[in-house]
């Protein structure tokens, strides 16, 4: 798997630029920061459509801890916006337990109740966490359902491995492509970049068969993104 950095340099290499080193693009100016922005636009038409993608869909196997309520967020985090269910493993069994998903306000009543025992029943959603209740007396496997969140990439992350999957990334360097040509005044970015919207669409399309499981037939494209900025 590439990291952001190479994706960078291959895309740099489609208008004869010099590849960015791992140290220097840490340096923070020209080149390394037109990269860093460039990489940043070209992922943020991924992530700003993620709940449309089968490939951020992620299942995160959390383990809940005694006398802790909150969950562990996995790296890159998820977006609690869009945790579709938790489910429980219970010990012993070959099946996934439903938890409950409740509001704050009744989250907020449960914990004055005493339940029968303190497996997890419930969770909810607060400041960006996922909560479970009863508060657990011992550790349990949990599995949530959620989209996973694509932060900013900084200087930092470049050198990281990408976390869209393989399939993305012929896309992604034509994004990356299209917004270096733009920084570099060149006018017929725009057409580089409807090319890139057309990859998005072929992406969307590789995908078709999972969308026909959840008897989705409609695509949604990504609305041209020729003005936006970090």
């Amino acid at each position: 798997m590439a990291t952001y950095r190479e994706i960078l340099n291959r895309a740099r290499a489609r208008q004869a630029g010099t590849p960015i080193s791992a140290s220097g693009i840490g340096d923070g100016s020209g080149d390394a920061l037109q990269g860093i922005q460039a990489v940043n636009n070209a992922v943020a038409v991924f992530s700003d459509n993620s709940f449309d993608l089968d490939a951020t869909e992620k299942v995160g196997a959390i383990t809940a801890t005694s006398g802790t309520s909150l969950l562990a967020a996995p790296t890159p985090s998820w977006d609690t916006n869009v945790v579709k269910s938790v489910k429980w493993l219970e010990s012993g069994k070959d099946f996934l337990q439903p938890l409950v998903l409740i509001d704050f306000e009744t989250a907020e009543e449960y914990k004055l109740k005493t339940f029968e025992n303190n497996n997890p029943r419930f969770w909810y959603v607060n400041n960006g966490g996922i909560y479970i209740l009863p508060v657990p007396t011992s550790a349990h496997a949990l599995k949530v359902f959620y989209q996973q969140m694509y932060p900013d990439i900084t200087a930092d992350e470049m050198n990281d491995t990408i976390i869209l999957p393989n399939t993305a990334l012929k896309t992604l360097s034509d994004g990356i492509y299209a917004y270096i040509r733009e920084q570099a005044g060149d006018p017929q970015w725009m057409t580089l970049y409807q090319m890139f919207e057309g990859s998005v669409m072929k992406f969307y399309q590789r995908n078709k068969h999972t969308y026909k499981r959840r008897g989705k037939r409609k695509f949604r494209v990504v609305p041209n993104r020729a003005d936006r900025r970090l």
